[in-house]
C-alpha cells in the first residue's frame, strides 16, 4: 500500500514483502540505516535474514543502532537489583550478541561503536556528577547509552 508522504524522494513499502521500490532497485546504495528498530523485532535473526537476502544485491552495508545492554544506567540498576526495560523492547544487545545475530543472518559485520543518546551535561545536575560522568564514558565507551554497527552485505 503506497502512503501519501509530505517528501517526493521518500519510499515507503513494506521492506519484507512486495516489490522492492523502483527508487532502491534503480542504483546502487552505499548503506541502510536501521535505527532503533531491531530490539523491537521478535525474531530479529528471521528479520536480519529477509533484510539481507532481499537488497543485498542494491544495499553494500547495513548500520544498526540499538540500546547497549552494557550501558551505565543498566550496570547501575542491577546494583539495586532492577531492570529497567521499555516494554515496547523483545530484547538487550551487546556487540557480540549483536555480531552474532548479523552473522547468522548472512551479514558480516565489519565494526562497531558506543554512542550517548542524550548530553552528558544535563541542565540542573551538580557539575561534580557531569564531570564525573563525562569521565567514565570517555575512559569507558561501553557503559554509553547506544551501540552502533555497521556490517556488510555477504554473498550467503
Amino acid at each position: 500500500m503506497q502512503q501519501k508522504l509530505k517528501y517526493d524522494n521518500v519510499a515507503y513499502e513494506d521492506i519484507l514483502e512486495g516489490e522492492i521500490h523502483e527508487t532502491i532497485t534503480s542504483d546502487k546504495w552505499d548503506a541502510m540505516i536501521m535505527g532503533e528498530i531491531l530490539e523491537h523485532i521478535d525474531n530479529p535473526v528471521h528479520f536480519l535474514r529477509c533484510i539481507h537476502d532481499r537488497y543485498k544485491q542494491y544495499v553494500n552495508e547495513l548500520a544498526i543502532t540499538v540500546p547497549n545492554a552494557l550501558s551505565i544506567s543498566n550496570t547501575l540498576n542491577s546494583f539495586k537489583n532492577i531492570e529497567r526495560v521499555n516494554s515496547d523492547h523483545r530484547y538487550w544487545f551487546t556487540p557480540y550478541t549483536l555480531n552474532k545475530i548479523l552473522h547468522l543472518a548472512g551479514f558480516i559485520p565489519l565494526y562497531h561503536e558506543f554512542a550517548t543518546y542524550y548530553p552528558v551535561n544535563h541542565k540542573g545536575v551538580k557539575a561534580v556528577r557531569n564531570v564525573l560522568v563525562k569521565y567514565l564514558l570517555t575512559r569507558n565507551p561501553a557503559f554509553r547509552s547506544d551501540l552502533v554497527m555497521v556490517a556488510a552485505f555477504g554473498n550467503k
